[in-house]
Formats: C-alpha cells, structure tokens, sequence
C-alpha cells in the first residue's frame, strides 16, 4: 500500500477502535423508584439491598452507571421508550419482555396473602366478593392483574395497605415479607396480620432490548457477576416448606394423569416387552450419551410424551 494512503487507515482505525471503547464504556443508566429495603434514601443517599448488589456488580465490571429514581410505572416508560437503560427491581413481566430483557435474579422476594380474618386466606382469590388492595405499579399487582385477579384498591404506599386493612376497608393484600417488615417496623404496634405463602419471585433489572443490541457482550457480563454479588437465599419455613410441597404435589399428579402419557404407558405394556428387551434399550442410551451419533435418543425424544414433558420443564423452570 503506498505510503500516502497508509496514514489515513491508520487513523481511521484508531478512531473506530476509540468509539468502540467509549461505547463500551459508557454510562449505563438505570431506573428505580422507592421500594424499602430494596432501594431506599439513607441520609439523603440512595441506598438498600438492591443498590448494594448493583454497586457491587458495576465495580467488578469497571462499569460507570447512574440511578434515577422515580416511580415503577415511570422507570418502565423511560426503558421502553430508551431514555433510560434499565430499570429494577423487577419481577418478571410478560409486558415487559416486549421491550427489555431481564437479567438474572439480584434478590429474592417472598410474596404473602396479609389479612385480619385467617377464614379470608382459605377464599379462592379469584372470589369477586374479596376486596384485594395493592400498590400501583408494583410487582405484586401486575402479576395480580395478569392473572384476571381484580383489583379494588390501589394506593401509592404499602402502609396506605396497612392502614386500609386495619380499617377493613380492604379484605387482603400480596406483599413481600421483607418490605412489609420494614413497613411495619415504622408503625406503633397493632394486632398481628394473619398471613399465607404465596411464591417466590425474584427480583432482577430489565436491560432495554435497544442497549443490548448496542452492547451485546453486556448481559452475559452482568449476569456472571450476579453470583459473586447477590446474598445467600434464607432458609424455607416451615409453613413454606409445606406449601412448596402441597403445590409440587398437586403438579406432578396432574401431570401424571395427563391423556399423553396414559396413552403412551398403555401402548407400551400392550406390546409386553420383555425385560431383556428393556434393559438393551437402556444400555444403548447410556451408549448414545458418550457418541455424537445417538438414533434411539433423538428418536424417543421427539415422541409425543416427551415433547409434552419438555413443554413442562420449559414452563416451570428451576428457581435458580
């Protein structure tokens, strides 16, 4: 290449690798709004459990970021229409998944039915007689409204909930266990709230689809930090234990009793394989798992018990 042409290359790549690196390195700006003990102002600083895990991910990354603080609804809007790139802390959002990705869980809540009467947590709660309450833009109420469960009360603060409950003007609300402890920390002491596990949901930031595609190495980058960053998950309890159980339970027998796999069973013990027969099939799958090649794999997996089973697993993934 002639020398005359040599210089304008060079500086032609070293000006696409600088804004390549200032990209990289560019502020990546957050939304959140006030949600105590998740993001919370301490001495005029935002501080909480959610900023903590965050700060601690930023810096690892070498990462500058800032953080609005505003309402949910608001911080949502400003990702979906890319003033801001993110947002947190959030539950998963079938709405949202729209525009943003979620990132992996930074925390996990633990979501509750509170009520004064306990009778009122054994109702069903899709029951049009209950008068649910809830905070407005909150995670607890969009997965209430996702699931047609109506709504008669929104209010801005959960200790407007409180308060309402307390003056039956509501029959129960849904509330995470750690915000609601904080809440009731900052009341004078009333009569004990009865309460029932709901679920788990965990909390993570919604990276706009738009930031993503600008800095693709970026979620993969955030989400491996996570692990270093997030808090250890407290035990279950007793009662949640129970729960858990109870639910695992219902799902597996109807699973169980699904007409995909009756069927199938009943065709199986219809053709009366011998147990010969069974255990060679079983020992040409442990063979096919070690081979690049695996026929008998591939072909039961595309059986329809299988596809059912696999819809399944991709339905109700592990908490991770």
């Amino acid at each position: 290449m002639p020398a005359r042409h040599l210089l304008p290359c060079l500086l032609l790549a070293v000006s696409t690798l600088a804004q390549a690196n200032d990209q990289d390195n560019s502020t990546v700006r957050l939304d959140t709004s006030l949600e105590d003990p998740y993001q919370l102002v301490v001495d005029g600083e935002l501080s909480g459990s959610s900023v903590t895990v965050l700060e601690c991910i930023f810096n690892r990354l070498q990462r500058p970021y800032q953080i609005q603080l505003t309402s949910l609804s608001r911080a949502r809007q400003n990702v979906s229409r890319r003033i801001a790139d993110g947002f947190f802390s959030s539950a998963p959002d079938s709405q949202v998944d729209g525009y943003a990705q979620l990132s992996a869980p930074l925390l996990m809540e633990k979501w509750y039915w509170y009520a004064q009467d306990p009778l009122i947590l054994n109702k069903p709660i899709w029951d049009r007689e209950l008068r649910i309450g809830s905070v407005l833009g909150s995670n607890s109420m969009t997965w209430l409204e996702a699931r047609g469960i109506a709504v008669a009360q929104k209010v801005p603060r959960l200790e407007q909930l409180i308060e309402l409950l307390q003056r039956g003007r509501i029959d129960l609300f849904l509330a995470d266990d750690n915000a609601m402890r904080s809440a009731l920390s900052e009341q004078p002491p009333q009569q004990a709230l009865q309460r029932r596990f709901v679920r788990y949901s965990p909390l993570g930031v919604y990276f706009s689809h738009d930031f993503l595609q600008h800095h693709p190495d970026f979620l993969s980058a955030f989400n491996r930090q996570v692990e270093h960053c997030a808090p250890e998950s407290s035990a279950l309890t007793e009662a949640e234990a129970h729960y858990l159980r109870q639910l695992t339970a219902q799902h597996l027998k109807r699973w169980a009793y699904h007409d995909e796999l009756l069927n199938a069973l009943r065709q199986v013990a219809a053709r009366n394989t011998s147990m010969e027969r069974i255990n060679e099939l079983d020992r040409q799958w442990l063979r096919e798992l070690l081979l690049e090649e695996k026929p008998l794999i591939r072909r039961l997996l595309q059986t329809p018990p299988s596809r059912l089973l696999a819809n399944i697993a991709r339905q109700h993934p592990p908490v991770q």
